[in-house]
Protein backbone atom coordinates (compact mmCIF):
# COMPACT_ATOMS: atom_id res chain seq x y z
CA UNK A 1 0.00 0.00 0.00
CA UNK A 2 2.65 2.62 1.23
CA UNK A 3 4.70 1.29 -2.36
CA UNK A 4 1.54 2.39 -4.22
CA UNK A 5 0.79 5.56 -2.25
CA UNK A 6 4.25 6.29 -3.46
CA UNK A 7 3.61 6.18 -6.86
CA UNK A 8 0.29 7.91 -7.09
CA UNK A 9 2.70 11.16 -5.53
CA UNK A 10 5.67 10.70 -7.60
CA UNK A 11 3.11 10.38 -10.53
CA UNK A 12 1.26 14.04 -9.02
CA UNK A 13 4.61 15.25 -9.28
CA UNK A 14 5.40 14.34 -12.27
CA UNK A 15 2.09 15.78 -13.59
CA UNK A 16 3.12 18.94 -11.55
CA UNK A 17 6.23 19.31 -13.37
CA UNK A 18 4.36 19.47 -17.15
CA UNK A 19 2.80 21.43 -15.55
CA UNK A 20 5.62 23.89 -15.35
CA UNK A 21 5.51 26.87 -18.42
CA UNK A 22 2.02 25.91 -19.01
CA UNK A 23 0.04 28.27 -22.05
CA UNK A 24 -2.77 28.27 -21.97
CA UNK A 25 -5.42 30.53 -24.82
CA UNK A 26 -7.90 32.95 -24.13
CA UNK A 27 -10.17 35.20 -25.95
CA UNK A 28 -11.15 38.75 -26.37
CA UNK A 29 -12.98 40.30 -29.23
CA UNK A 30 -13.22 37.40 -31.01
CA UNK A 31 -9.19 36.79 -31.29
CA UNK A 32 -6.69 34.45 -29.43
CA UNK A 33 -3.63 34.82 -27.35
CA UNK A 34 -2.11 33.22 -24.32
CA UNK A 35 -1.76 33.12 -20.76
CA UNK A 36 0.82 31.57 -18.58
CA UNK A 37 -0.25 29.64 -15.53
CA UNK A 38 -0.45 32.53 -13.43
CA UNK A 39 -3.03 34.08 -15.81
CA UNK A 40 -0.37 37.03 -17.19
CA UNK A 41 -1.11 37.55 -20.79
CA UNK A 42 1.74 36.50 -22.30
CA UNK A 43 1.03 36.69 -26.33
CA UNK A 44 -1.43 39.57 -26.96
CA UNK A 45 -4.60 38.06 -28.48
CA UNK A 46 -4.73 38.79 -32.45
CA UNK A 47 -4.76 34.93 -33.96
CA UNK A 48 -8.22 34.08 -35.54
CA UNK A 49 -7.34 30.73 -34.40
CA UNK A 50 -4.34 29.51 -31.61
CA UNK A 51 -3.42 25.41 -31.20
CA UNK A 52 -2.55 23.87 -27.98
CA UNK A 53 1.28 23.73 -26.62
CA UNK A 54 1.97 20.18 -26.75
CA UNK A 55 5.27 21.14 -27.11
CA UNK A 56 7.43 24.42 -28.00
CA UNK A 57 5.94 25.52 -30.42
CA UNK A 58 1.80 25.47 -31.33
CA UNK A 59 0.36 26.09 -35.08
CA UNK A 60 -1.53 29.66 -35.39
CA UNK A 61 -4.12 31.09 -38.28
CA UNK A 62 -4.14 34.70 -38.71
CA UNK A 63 -5.83 36.51 -42.23
CA UNK A 64 -6.83 33.08 -43.25
CA UNK A 65 -2.86 31.97 -43.35
CA UNK A 66 -1.16 29.11 -40.87
CA UNK A 67 2.14 29.56 -39.33
CA UNK A 68 3.69 28.57 -35.57
CA UNK A 69 4.82 30.84 -32.96
CA UNK A 70 6.95 29.34 -29.62
CA UNK A 71 5.90 30.58 -25.86
CA UNK A 72 7.52 33.82 -25.87
CA UNK A 73 5.41 35.00 -29.45
CA UNK A 74 8.17 34.85 -31.89
CA UNK A 75 7.34 33.30 -35.24
CA UNK A 76 8.89 30.40 -35.92
CA UNK A 77 7.27 29.98 -39.47
CA UNK A 78 5.98 32.61 -41.50
CA UNK A 79 2.32 32.47 -41.53
CA UNK A 80 2.30 31.03 -45.03
CA UNK A 81 0.45 27.25 -45.11
CA UNK A 82 -3.25 26.95 -46.01
CA UNK A 83 -3.37 24.46 -43.15
CA UNK A 84 -1.16 23.13 -40.59
CA UNK A 85 -1.16 20.49 -37.98
CA UNK A 86 -0.47 20.25 -34.14
CA UNK A 87 3.11 19.37 -33.44
CA UNK A 88 4.60 16.62 -31.88
CA UNK A 89 7.72 16.90 -29.45
CA UNK A 90 8.30 13.21 -29.27
CA UNK A 91 9.37 13.18 -32.64
CA UNK A 92 9.74 16.95 -33.70
CA UNK A 93 7.75 16.99 -36.57
CA UNK A 94 4.14 18.91 -37.32
CA UNK A 95 3.04 18.54 -41.00
CA UNK A 96 1.69 21.75 -43.13
CA UNK A 97 -0.31 21.96 -46.44
CA UNK A 98 0.55 24.42 -49.20
CA UNK A 99 -1.28 24.51 -52.44
CA UNK A 100 -3.22 21.23 -51.55
CA UNK A 101 0.04 19.52 -50.74
CA UNK A 102 1.76 18.25 -47.69
CA UNK A 103 4.92 18.40 -45.91
CA UNK A 104 6.61 18.74 -42.24
CA UNK A 105 8.81 20.80 -40.29
CA UNK A 106 10.50 20.57 -36.98
CA UNK A 107 10.70 22.68 -33.83
CA UNK A 108 12.25 25.38 -35.40
CA UNK A 109 10.28 26.12 -38.08
CA UNK A 110 12.67 24.59 -40.62
CA UNK A 111 11.05 22.43 -43.73
CA UNK A 112 12.17 18.87 -43.38
CA UNK A 113 10.17 18.11 -46.15
CA UNK A 114 8.44 20.94 -48.48
CA UNK A 115 4.61 20.29 -49.35
CA UNK A 116 4.48 17.86 -51.71
CA UNK A 117 2.57 14.80 -50.93
CA UNK A 118 -1.27 14.97 -51.39
CA UNK A 119 -1.39 12.99 -47.54
CA UNK A 120 -0.02 11.83 -45.03
CA UNK A 121 0.51 11.32 -41.11
CA UNK A 122 1.77 13.16 -38.76
CA UNK A 123 2.83 11.78 -35.31
CA UNK A 124 5.85 8.95 -36.79
CA UNK A 125 5.35 7.26 -33.51
CA UNK A 126 6.68 4.01 -34.90
CA UNK A 127 10.20 4.17 -35.81
CA UNK A 128 10.12 7.36 -37.12
CA UNK A 129 7.99 6.50 -39.87
CA UNK A 130 4.67 7.76 -41.00
CA UNK A 131 2.70 6.74 -44.37
CA UNK A 132 2.12 9.45 -47.40
CA UNK A 133 -0.06 9.46 -50.11
CA UNK A 134 0.58 10.73 -53.57
CA UNK A 135 -1.89 9.95 -57.04
CA UNK A 136 -3.74 7.44 -54.77
CA UNK A 137 -0.54 5.33 -53.83
CA UNK A 138 1.24 4.76 -50.45
CA UNK A 139 4.82 4.84 -49.31
CA UNK A 140 6.80 5.43 -46.46
CA UNK A 141 9.16 8.24 -45.22
CA UNK A 142 11.43 8.84 -42.20
CA UNK A 143 10.95 11.82 -39.61
CA UNK A 144 14.19 12.80 -41.29
CA UNK A 145 12.16 13.22 -44.70
CA UNK A 146 13.54 10.03 -46.43
CA UNK A 147 11.37 8.04 -48.34
CA UNK A 148 12.50 4.46 -47.30
CA UNK A 149 9.05 3.02 -49.54
CA UNK A 150 8.31 5.06 -52.46
CA UNK A 151 4.34 5.93 -53.33
CA UNK A 152 3.77 2.04 -54.74
CA UNK A 153 1.29 0.32 -52.59
CA UNK A 154 -2.74 0.83 -52.22
CA UNK A 155 -3.16 1.22 -48.83
CA UNK A 156 -0.90 0.86 -45.40
CA UNK A 157 -2.52 -0.03 -42.47
CA UNK A 158 -2.49 2.71 -39.96
CA UNK A 159 0.56 3.09 -37.75
CA UNK A 160 -0.85 1.96 -34.64
CA UNK A 161 -1.08 -1.53 -35.95
CA UNK A 162 2.40 -1.83 -36.90
CA UNK A 163 4.10 -4.29 -34.35
CA UNK A 164 7.17 -6.25 -34.18
CA UNK A 165 8.65 -4.94 -37.12
CA UNK A 166 5.71 -5.63 -39.45
CA UNK A 167 3.92 -3.05 -41.60
CA UNK A 168 0.66 -3.97 -43.43
CA UNK A 169 0.31 -3.08 -46.92
CA UNK A 170 -1.93 -3.96 -49.84
CA UNK A 171 -1.25 -4.32 -53.53
CA UNK A 172 -3.66 -4.73 -56.01
CA UNK A 173 -6.14 -6.42 -53.68
CA UNK A 174 -4.06 -8.38 -51.36
CA UNK A 175 -2.30 -7.93 -47.86
CA UNK A 176 1.23 -8.53 -47.12
CA UNK A 177 3.71 -7.00 -44.56
CA UNK A 178 6.69 -5.05 -44.84
CA UNK A 179 9.22 -4.46 -42.74
CA UNK A 180 10.64 -0.81 -41.44
CA UNK A 181 13.15 -0.83 -44.04
CA UNK A 182 10.58 -1.73 -46.69
CA UNK A 183 11.16 -5.16 -47.48
CA UNK A 184 8.21 -7.62 -47.91
CA UNK A 185 8.57 -10.23 -45.53
CA UNK A 186 4.95 -11.53 -46.08
CA UNK A 187 3.82 -12.24 -49.22
CA UNK A 188 0.82 -10.46 -51.02
CA UNK A 189 -1.85 -13.27 -51.08
CA UNK A 190 -4.47 -12.70 -48.09
CA UNK A 191 -7.54 -10.87 -48.39
CA UNK A 192 -7.40 -9.19 -44.36
CA UNK A 193 -4.86 -9.15 -42.31
CA UNK A 194 -4.61 -7.48 -38.05
CA UNK A 195 -1.60 -6.76 -36.41
CA UNK A 196 1.01 -8.87 -34.70
CA UNK A 197 0.13 -9.48 -30.95
CA UNK A 198 2.37 -12.00 -29.06
CA UNK A 199 4.19 -12.87 -31.87
CA UNK A 200 0.70 -13.78 -34.33
CA UNK A 201 -1.24 -12.09 -36.50
CA UNK A 202 -4.85 -13.04 -38.01
CA UNK A 203 -5.10 -13.34 -41.49
CA UNK A 204 -7.94 -14.06 -43.88
CA UNK A 205 -7.85 -16.39 -46.93
CA UNK A 206 -10.73 -17.37 -49.10
CA UNK A 207 -13.40 -16.30 -46.16
CA UNK A 208 -11.30 -18.39 -43.14
CA UNK A 209 -8.77 -17.41 -40.64
CA UNK A 210 -5.33 -18.57 -39.17
CA UNK A 211 -2.14 -17.00 -38.28
CA UNK A 212 0.81 -16.21 -39.33
CA UNK A 213 3.96 -15.81 -37.65
CA UNK A 214 6.54 -12.65 -38.38
CA UNK A 215 8.49 -14.77 -40.77
CA UNK A 216 4.68 -15.45 -42.89
CA UNK A 217 4.55 -18.96 -41.81
CA UNK A 218 1.31 -20.22 -41.43
CA UNK A 219 1.65 -21.72 -38.05
CA UNK A 220 -2.64 -22.06 -37.87
CA UNK A 221 -3.37 -22.36 -41.76
CA UNK A 222 -6.61 -20.67 -42.54
CA UNK A 223 -10.04 -22.80 -41.25
CA UNK A 224 -12.28 -20.37 -38.96
CA UNK A 225 -15.20 -18.24 -39.77
CA UNK A 226 -13.99 -16.00 -36.80
CA UNK A 227 -10.83 -15.46 -34.62
CA UNK A 228 -9.37 -12.84 -31.90
CA UNK A 229 -5.80 -11.94 -31.84
CA UNK A 230 -3.76 -14.42 -29.67
CA UNK A 231 -4.48 -13.52 -25.72
CA UNK A 232 -1.40 -14.04 -24.60
CA UNK A 233 -1.09 -17.82 -26.10
CA UNK A 234 -5.00 -18.22 -26.20
CA UNK A 235 -7.26 -17.47 -29.05
CA UNK A 236 -11.42 -17.39 -29.05
CA UNK A 237 -12.05 -18.86 -32.97
CA UNK A 238 -15.15 -20.04 -34.75
CA UNK A 239 -16.67 -22.77 -36.71
CA UNK A 240 -20.40 -23.39 -37.96
CA UNK A 241 -21.25 -20.61 -35.37
CA UNK A 242 -19.66 -22.30 -32.28
CA UNK A 243 -16.86 -20.62 -30.44
CA UNK A 244 -13.84 -22.47 -28.84
CA UNK A 245 -10.42 -21.78 -27.87
CA UNK A 246 -7.49 -22.52 -29.25
CA UNK A 247 -3.28 -22.25 -28.33
CA UNK A 248 -0.89 -20.81 -30.61
CA UNK A 249 0.26 -24.59 -31.39
CA UNK A 250 -3.54 -24.69 -32.81
CA UNK A 251 -4.23 -27.47 -30.58
CA UNK A 252 -8.19 -27.10 -29.23
CA UNK A 253 -7.93 -25.94 -25.51
CA UNK A 254 -12.12 -25.11 -25.20
CA UNK A 255 -13.51 -27.54 -27.05
CA UNK A 256 -15.71 -25.39 -30.46
CA UNK A 257 -19.00 -25.90 -29.07
CA UNK A 258 -20.75 -22.91 -27.43
CA UNK A 259 -22.48 -20.12 -28.86
CA UNK A 260 -20.58 -17.00 -26.96
CA UNK A 261 -17.01 -17.31 -25.10
CA UNK A 262 -15.06 -14.21 -23.86
CA UNK A 263 -12.08 -14.08 -22.19
CA UNK A 264 -12.47 -12.49 -18.34
CA UNK A 265 -9.41 -11.16 -16.16
CA UNK A 266 -9.63 -12.10 -12.58
CA UNK A 267 -6.70 -13.19 -10.13
CA UNK A 268 -5.80 -14.88 -13.69
CA UNK A 269 -7.27 -15.97 -17.28
CA UNK A 270 -10.39 -17.43 -17.61
CA UNK A 271 -12.66 -17.96 -20.52
CA UNK A 272 -16.70 -17.39 -20.24
CA UNK A 273 -18.65 -19.72 -22.45
CA UNK A 274 -22.41 -19.49 -22.97
CA UNK A 275 -24.67 -21.92 -23.93
CA UNK A 276 -28.33 -21.68 -23.45
CA UNK A 277 -28.34 -18.41 -22.16
CA UNK A 278 -26.07 -20.27 -19.30
CA UNK A 279 -23.12 -19.11 -18.18
CA UNK A 280 -19.88 -21.75 -17.38
CA UNK A 281 -16.09 -20.55 -16.65
CA UNK A 282 -13.13 -22.55 -17.91
CA UNK A 283 -9.41 -22.03 -16.78
CA UNK A 284 -6.49 -21.21 -19.49
CA UNK A 285 -5.57 -24.84 -19.31
CA UNK A 286 -9.13 -25.86 -20.16
CA UNK A 287 -9.89 -27.61 -16.78
CA UNK A 288 -13.69 -26.27 -16.05
CA UNK A 289 -14.28 -24.24 -13.20
CA UNK A 290 -17.94 -22.80 -13.21
CA UNK A 291 -20.49 -25.66 -14.52
CA UNK A 292 -22.65 -24.52 -17.39
CA UNK A 293 -25.92 -23.01 -15.43
CA UNK A 294 -25.27 -19.70 -14.53
CA UNK A 295 -27.38 -16.95 -14.96
CA UNK A 296 -24.06 -14.47 -15.05
CA UNK A 297 -20.56 -14.94 -14.52
CA UNK A 298 -18.09 -11.52 -14.00
CA UNK A 299 -15.36 -10.38 -12.47
CA UNK A 300 -16.00 -7.96 -9.56
CA UNK A 301 -12.70 -6.79 -7.43
CA UNK A 302 -10.60 -9.52 -9.11
CA UNK A 303 -13.20 -12.32 -7.73
CA UNK A 304 -15.18 -14.70 -10.40
CA UNK A 305 -18.63 -13.63 -9.22
CA UNK A 306 -21.87 -15.79 -10.33
CA UNK A 307 -25.73 -15.46 -10.11
CA UNK A 308 -28.22 -18.07 -10.32
CA UNK A 309 -31.87 -17.57 -9.64
CA UNK A 310 -32.05 -14.25 -7.98
CA UNK A 311 -28.35 -15.32 -5.92
CA UNK A 312 -25.00 -14.13 -5.86
CA UNK A 313 -21.68 -15.70 -5.14
CA UNK A 314 -18.02 -15.83 -5.84
CA UNK A 315 -15.37 -17.97 -5.75
CA UNK A 316 -13.18 -18.16 -2.29
CA UNK A 317 -9.42 -18.28 -2.91
CA UNK A 318 -9.80 -22.16 -2.51
CA UNK A 319 -11.96 -22.27 -5.77
CA UNK A 320 -14.86 -23.07 -3.70
CA UNK A 321 -18.56 -21.75 -4.36
CA UNK A 322 -19.50 -18.88 -1.57
CA UNK A 323 -22.86 -18.16 -1.64
CA UNK A 324 -25.00 -14.83 -0.36
CA UNK A 325 -21.80 -13.17 0.89
CA UNK A 326 -20.54 -9.91 0.31
CA UNK A 327 -17.55 -9.51 -1.47
CA UNK A 328 -15.17 -7.60 1.22
CA UNK A 329 -11.58 -6.19 1.23
CA UNK A 330 -12.96 -3.48 -1.47
CA UNK A 331 -12.03 -0.43 0.45
CA UNK A 332 -8.27 -0.56 0.24
CA UNK A 333 -8.23 -1.73 -3.38
CA UNK A 334 -10.99 1.03 -4.24
CA UNK A 335 -9.35 4.36 -3.40
CA UNK A 336 -5.64 3.65 -5.00
CA UNK A 337 -7.97 2.28 -8.08
CA UNK A 338 -10.01 5.14 -8.61
CA UNK A 339 -6.89 8.06 -7.51
CA UNK A 340 -5.23 6.32 -10.92
CA UNK A 341 -7.91 5.85 -12.62
CA UNK A 342 -8.29 9.75 -12.14
CA UNK A 343 -4.83 9.78 -13.18
CA UNK A 344 -5.26 7.75 -15.99
CA UNK A 345 -8.18 9.20 -17.42
CA UNK A 346 -6.71 12.96 -17.56
CA UNK A 347 -3.74 11.64 -19.31
CA UNK A 348 -5.83 10.02 -21.88
CA UNK A 349 -7.62 13.20 -22.17
CA UNK A 350 -4.51 14.64 -23.09
CA UNK A 351 -3.72 12.25 -25.51
CA UNK A 352 -7.38 11.95 -27.11
CA UNK A 353 -7.28 15.57 -28.02
CA UNK A 354 -3.45 15.19 -29.48
CA UNK A 355 -4.32 12.13 -31.15
CA UNK A 356 -4.35 12.83 -34.88
CA UNK A 357 -7.24 12.12 -37.25
CA UNK A 358 -6.66 10.18 -41.02
CA UNK A 359 -4.60 11.52 -43.82
CA UNK A 360 -7.65 12.56 -45.26
CA UNK A 361 -9.08 14.75 -42.60
CA UNK A 362 -9.88 18.41 -43.04
CA UNK A 363 -7.80 20.64 -41.00
CA UNK A 364 -9.67 23.91 -40.06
Amino acid sequence: MKKLLTLIVMIGLSSTGLSQNHMTQFQNEGKYGYKNEKGEVVIAAKYDYAGDFFGKITRVKQDGKWGFINKQGDQVTDLKYDSADDYFPENDRAWIMSNGKVGFIDGKGIEIVAPKYDGAGSSFIYAGLERFRNKDKYGLVSQHGEEVVHAKYDSVGEAVYWRENRIPVLLGEKWGYIDTLGNVKVLFKYDEVSTFMSGYATVTLNGKKGFINPEGIEVIPPAYDRASDFFPYLALVQLHHKWGIIDTSGKIVVPIKYEEAIFILGDELFISVIDNNKWGLINAKGVTVLDVKYDTVYVDQSKIVFTLNGKKGYLNSEGKEVWNEDIKNTNVIIFPILLIGVIVIALSIIVIKRKKSRISDTQK
